[in-house]
């Protein structure tokens, strides 16, 4: 594990300066404890040690925009603007108007990014059809690009995103679990050989084996307790 000291709030105002974006707050309060993460670890098997797991977070510095922008002089060479029209509405855009930060290279299979919608005019119409304005802006979610550059849903947040990432144990492809395509077979069966109870992670509590432990067992006397009680029971008998 490497150990990375904290981030000063200089850098992370900075940041949020640089990019015009509010870090939400359980990230900045990650990076205000330690300027990014990074954890492996290995299996040993055979006398062989394999590296499986690993878990990472950019440091701030590392937290670097994807798409949105266009150079001038690769203007005949096509992007990731170019592919924009192949998106969904409900999925990010690379246009300008969404900003996308990279957390994690994932190990080459995509990246786990930090997706920011474009914010709204401020105008809205409720159910009942009444003109509101609301300037809040919007909250950033964690999404997947593979390298087909389609997006997958991770997260609705950073702290829920890192908890799930600690539950997978940082194995290889686990991202990959929450799209349509799944980790590759060898990486299946890493999982299945490691963690299999992530095998169970979508099924619910009723369907998992349950063990009813019986309390009586921690009720005991011990013997000097019983010999004592005895020798009291026999002083109030009648003589």
């Amino acid at each position: 594990m490497m150990e990375f000291p904290p981030c000063d709030q200089l850098n992370i105002t900075a940041w949020e300066q640089r990019y015009s974006v509010n870090l939400p707050q359980d990230m900045k309060d990650f990076y205000l404890s330690t300027d990014g993460f990074r954890l492996t670890w290995n299996y040993s098997q055979t006398g062989h040690v394999l590296p499986v797991g690993i878990m990472n977070i950019n440091r701030i510095a590392d937290l670097r925009r994807v798409a949105g922008l266009r150079y001038n002089f690769d203007s005949d060479l096509p992007n990731l603007l170019d592919i924009e029209f192949q998106q969904r509405n409900d999925q990010p855009q690379f246009g300008v108007r969404w900003k996308i930060f990279e957390v994690d290279a994932c190990d080459g299979i995509g990246k786990v990014c930090l997706v920011y919608p474009p914010r709204s005019d401020g105008s809205q119409v409720d159910d009942i059809s009444e003109f509101q304005i609301d300037y809040s802006p919007p909250d950033p979610k964690i999404w997947l690009i593979d390298r087909a550059f389609e997006w997958h849903f991770l997260a609705e947040n950073f702290q829920a995103y890192f908890r799930m990432m600690l539950v997978h144990l940082g194995l290889p492809q686990w991202q990959l679990r929450f799209s349509g395509l799944g980790p590759a077979p060898w990486a299946a069966g890493l999982q299945t050989l490691l963690a299999p109870h992530l095998s169970h992670a979508h099924t619910s509590r009723k369907e998992y084996p349950t063990v009813d432990l019986d309390l009586g067992i921690f009720k005991f006397r011990s013997r000097n307790r019983k010999s004592t009680d005895k020798m009291k029971t026999d002083e109030n008998l009648p003589k």
